[in-house]
Order: structure tokens, then sequence, then C-alpha cells
């Protein structure tokens, strides 16, 4: 008990700014961790679950052709610089809806655990490190939700970035990531372009969204030292 008390109050008595150091880097690891997820589930969801991948993108195929692929594919061909990602015009209407469906798809499935991966190795590293962090390690409070908010917002933005005014250098670091990763790992060509176009275009993306979620984070320890 009286070693309880004598970490609580070092943590209460420890500078804003040291707290803030070791919670950047709890972030830092959580967001390697998450990157790591999203890509193996992004890259490997259609040999893991291939019914599910086709099924659902024919579902979605059907929404999204009547209603939504004309202002997907005029905003793609206008904006987006980078080669993936552009519309087949060989195929059908319903194919290219079919073929955005699975990408939707893969995104969400690979999106939903490596938001929950971020939590809470964030959490387990802050406990780690002896960062306070709410009353629970399981329970996710606000604070939690507003650095993945930002985190994800700023990785948008950037790969919003990398797929318009830096799509020609994203190009040659996803053609060299592929060759790489084909080389070294033994993927296949399909397998490999789908991992460094996740890594390269949403995970490099992620830099602005670290520093965003450690200056919330940093803004977070120095408001409760106040």
């Amino acid at each position: 008990m009286a070693d309880s008390e004598h970490n609580s109050d070092l943590r209460r008595n420890r500078p804003w700014e040291d707290n803030a150091k070791r919670g950047a880097a709890a972030i830092a690891i959580a967001e390697v961790a998450s990157i790591g997820v999203s890509a193996c589930v992004y890259t490997f969801i259609d040999n893991i679950a291939p019914g599910l991948v086709k099924s659902t993108g024919e579902v979605l195929g059907k929404i999204i052709e009547p209603y939504l692929l004309d202002p997907i594919e005029w905003v793609t061909k206008k904006f987006w610089n980078l080669k993936e990602g552009q519309p087949d015009l060989s195929k059908s209407r319903q194919e290219r809806a079919e073929a955005y469906g699975r990408f939707f798809t893969r995104f969400g499935i690979a999106f939903v655990p490596s938001i929950f991966t971020e939590i809470y190795t964030r959490k387990l590293m802050m406990k780690a490190f002896d960062v306070p962090n709410g009353e629970s390690m399981w329970k996710i409070n606000a604070h939690d939700l507003n650095i993945v908010f930002k985190d994800k917002a700023f990785q948008g933005l950037g790969a919003i970035a990398m797929g318009t005014v830096l799509a020609q250098p994203t190009e040659y670091m996803i053609r060299t990531t592929s060759n790489m990763l084909q080389k070294k790992l033994g993927l296949s060509e399909q397998s490999a372009n789908r991992m460094a176009e996740t890594l390269m275009v949403w995970q490099m993306s992620d830099i602005p969204g670290l520093v965003a979620a450690i200056a919330t984070d940093a803004q977070h320890h120095h408001n409760k030292s106040l």
C-alpha cells in the first residue's frame, strides 16, 4: 500500500514534460504495431477469407454502381495521380464498382483491428512506462479517442498529399518496395503490390498523424499539470 502511494506521489510530482516524452514513446510503439496489423490484414485478407471479400464486394458493387461510381471515378481521374486506384475502363461499370467494393471491404476489415491495436498497445505501453492514462487499462476514454481521431485525420490528409502532389515519388517508392518484397519475402506480385501500396500510401502518410497524436498527448499532460 505504501509503495502504491509512493508511486502515485512520484507520478503527480513528475514534470509534465517527462510524462509527455514517455507518452510519445508509447504512441510511436503503438503506431508501429497498428501499421503491422493493418498492412498484413489488407494484404492477405483475400487469401484468408476470399469468399468474404468477393461476396461483400459484389453487394457493395450493386450500391456503388448506380449511385457512387460516377462521382468516385470523376474525383479519381481528376485529382488522384497514382496509377494505383485509377479505374480500368476496359471493364464494365459493374466490374469496376465491385472492384471498389472489394477495396472498401479490405480497407474496412484492416482499419478496425488496427484502431484497437493502436489504442490498447498505447495503453499497455503507458502502463509499462508508468504514465497516468485513465482509471482502467481496458476502458477506452475520451483522451484515447481524441488521440486516434487526430492521428487518423492527419493521416488522411497525408494520404491525399501522397496521391496528388507527391504522386511521382510515391509511385517510385511503391515500385521499389514491391520489388523488394517479391525478392526478399517471396510474395506474389499481387500481394507485394498491395502491401507496398498500403505501406507507402496509407502508412507513410501516418507521419503527420504521429506528430499530431504526440502533440495532442503532450497538450493533455500539460493541461493536467496546471
